[in-house]
C-alpha cells in the first residue's frame, strides 16, 4: 500500500485511491503523533523536581552557590519550556490525520507535512508522502482546491 503513494491506477478509480491514500497517510499521522506525545512525556520528571525545589527548599541543606529555590525556578522554566514544544507537533499531526481523513483544510496539513520533515527519521519519511500525495491534482480537486 506504501508503494501505490506513488504510482496512479489505470482508469477511473483514481478519487478512490486518493481516498484510499489519505486515509492510510491519516492513520500514520495518529501513530506517529501518538508516539510523538508519548516522548513529550520526558520532561514531566523535571517539572516534578523543580515543583518540589521550589516548595520543598528550606528542608535542603545547601552548601552550594545557588539556592533550591532559584534551581526549581529554573527547572520549572526549562520543564515548561520543553513540554509546551514537545507538544506542538504531536498535537498538529493528530490534528492534520483528522482533516487528511476528512479532506478538509488542504494547507494546514501541507504546512505540518513540511515541518514534520524536520522529524527524523519516520517524520521525513511520512512528510514526504504527504507532500507527494497531496501535489496529485486529483487529491487538490477532493479538497476543493481549483488548479491554479
Amino acid at each position: 500500500r506504501i508503494l501505490n503513494l506513488f504510482t496512479t491506477a489505470p482508469g477511473g478509480d483514481m478519487p478512490d485511491q486518493d481516498q484510499e491514500q489519505l486515509k492510510l497517510l491519516a492513520t500514520f499521522h495518529y501513530v506517529l503523533g501518538g508516539l510523538l506525545l508519548l516522548f513529550s512525556l520526558i520532561a514531566l520528571p523535571f517539572l516534578a523536581l523543580g515543583i518540589a525545589l521550589i516548595f520543598y527548599s528550606e528542608s535542603i541543606a545547601t552548601e552550594g552557590d545557588l539556592p533550591p529555590v532559584v534551581a526549581g525556578w529554573i527547572l520549572l522554566t526549562f520543564a515548561i519550556v520543553i513540554l509546551v514544544f514537545s507538544l506542538l507537533l504531536p498535537i498538529g499531526l493528530i490534528l492534520s490525520g483528522y482533516y487528511l481523513k476528512r479532506q478538509k483544510r488542504y494547507w494546514f496539513s501541507f504546512v505540518v507535512a513540511c515541518v514534520e520533515c524536520l522529524n527524523m527519521p519516520l517524520g521525513t519519511a511520512l512528510g514526504i508522502f504527504t507532500l507527494v500525495v497531496l501535489s496529485r491534482d486529483s487529491v487538490k480537486q477532493l479538497y476543493g482546491l481549483a488548479r491554479l
